[in-house]
């Protein structure tokens, strides 16, 4: 029995990685236009707190900030709108009380920029991120047209907290603003105002210290990382202008030195997913900037977690050269991986969304849920190593109530850490009779009341109404 199992024993629970509930075979469940179901969380005496059916609609993205968790939500029940169009809203709720409120999006409204959050329509939204002022970012994408051939729509808005300049425009509090692209799908634009630049599908966002917006754009080994910088400064090396783009990483093809570890960034190769790839109306690129301003980046494609260092130092167990990047995990022959093994001898398949926790630990989701972590210590009932790679929800084969056998073994859609330590993700469970149970679900990080409801540490909850279809 290792570390989690006996913690998670002598609580009288599943261990997570046995009850995190989360599977592949999406595919069915968007393009063939179900009914999606969910609703109120029942608890189990065997710790595993999950959903009966109800009305639903697919959870994609999550992101949290002050004090709410901010996800997407697609319009699952009737999939055939105009011209492809697959509606999508963004939704909030309240780590205090539970609450749930919509901040962007509508089924009918305006497409273009500057109208009311509230009565704009948007896209399938793959990336969701916020900056200190509580501006909120979505990539929003034309990807419901990906397959028919519907394309224009890839760019990156920002739902304004409050009046003012930015990113180069005069915003009002509660509208829709377009940041950086909107026109035809492409990468051209780089050292020019950001809306006239062509995105190429967004998905994953942050937004680092100096307010720096950092895209995941592109798909196949097309793949970029791009900044739509805040203000006039120097960052990334390159002296950037408020309200212009720039690459900083990635968009070279994928052979010999540019898939390798420790080369300028911009000479790199970076394999991101594309839209319906893995089932999928979106794709499921992370990225995040952690404390030391390092962006870290999913290689969906290449199966890999890189860095690419913000400034010369050690990070994550090697040292960096400012402006270079490199493997931090994945890329090794361990596979799947081995629970406990050194990040970089883990080999996976696909990786997905990424997260980072207070501590500095990577939240990696790749088939399961896993940490990374940054140091040496006790994170989530386990002893870990620095560097090395653990396993806490997902993979497992419990038959435990409200989770089904086959629906342990894939990644999260999304994921985030609140400011308790919670990790939530958005999940879409195994099919059964025909439909798919979406969720929004929380991996307690100790005992207390969280979104409106209680938990016990180590417990997995669905918040209840969170995919709902308002």
């Amino acid at each position: 029995m290792n570390g989690f199992s006996a913690w998670a024993r002598s609580r009288r629970v599943v261990p997570l990685r046995a009850a995190a509930g989360v599977a592949a075979g999406i595919a069915v469940a968007v393009i063939g236009g179900f009914l999606a179901a969910c609703s109120s969380t029942v608890a189990s005496d065997n710790g595993v707190h999950d959903q009966q059916s109800g009305p639903s609609a697919l959870p994609c993205a999550v992101s949290f900030h002050g004090g709410y968790l901010y996800y997407s939500l697609v319009h699952a029940k009737n999939i055939s709108f105009p011209d492809g169009w697959m509606p999508a809203i963004v939704r909030r709720v309240s780590l205090a009380t539970g609450q749930i409120s919509t901040v962007a999006g509508a089924v009918s409204g305006q497409a273009g920029n500057g109208f009311p959050a509230l009565k704009s329509l948007i896209g399938p939204v793959c990336g969701i991120a916020a900056n200190w002022q509580g501006d909120v970012f979505l990539s929003d994408s034309a990807i419901a047209g990906y397959k028919a051939g519907i394309y224009g729509r890839s760019r990156v808005r920002l739902v304004a907290a409050s009046d003012g300049a930015r990113y180069g425009q005069n915003m009002l509090a509660g509208h829709l603003y377009t940041i950086a692209g909107g026109w035809n799908e492409g990468d051209s634009g780089n050292g020019g105002p950001a809306v006239r630049a062509l995105l190429d599908f967004p998905s994953g966002l942050a937004v680092d210290r100096s307010g720096n917006v950092i895209i995941a754009d592109g798909v196949s080994y097309g793949g970029r990382i791009r900044v739509v910088a805040a203000r006039n400064e120097t960052c990334y090396g390159t002296a950037m202008t408020a309200g212009d783009i720039y690459t900083i990483g990635g968009g070279q093809q994928p052979s010999g030195h540019a898939k390798g570890s420790g080369i300028p960034a911009l000479r790199a190769s970076l394999g991101f997913g594309k839209p319906f790839e893995s089932g999928l109306p979106f794709a499921d690129n992370g990225v995040a900037v952690d404390a030391q301003g390092n962006i870290l980046v999913a290689d969906t494609g290449d199966g890999e977690l890189r860095v690419i260092a913000a400034s010369t130092g050690t990070f994550y167990g090697r040292p960096m050269r400012a402006g270079y990047i490199y493997t931090v995990a994945g890329g090794g022959l361990d596979q799947p991986p081995v629970n406990g093994d050194l990040a970089r001898h883990a080999k996976f398949f696909r990786m997905g969304p990424i997260a980072l926790d207070q501590a500095g630990n990577v939240i990696v989701s790749a088939g399961s849920v896993r940490v990374l972590a940054a140091r040496s210590g006790y994170f989530y009932g386990t002893r870990m190593r620095a560097q090395h790679l653990y396993l806490i929800a997902g993979g497992g084969t419990s038959r435990a109530s409200g989770i089904p056998t086959a629906a342990t073994g894939a990644s999260p859609l999304g994921i985030a850490v609140d400011s308790e330590g919670n990790i939530v993700f958005s999940n879409a469970e195994s099919q059964v009779d025909g439909y798919k149970f979406f969720a929004i679900k929380v991996i307690a990080a100790r005992s207390g009341t969280f979104y409106g409801i209680r938990m016990r540490a180590g417990d997995v909850y669905t918040i209840p109404g969170a995919t709902s279809w308002p």
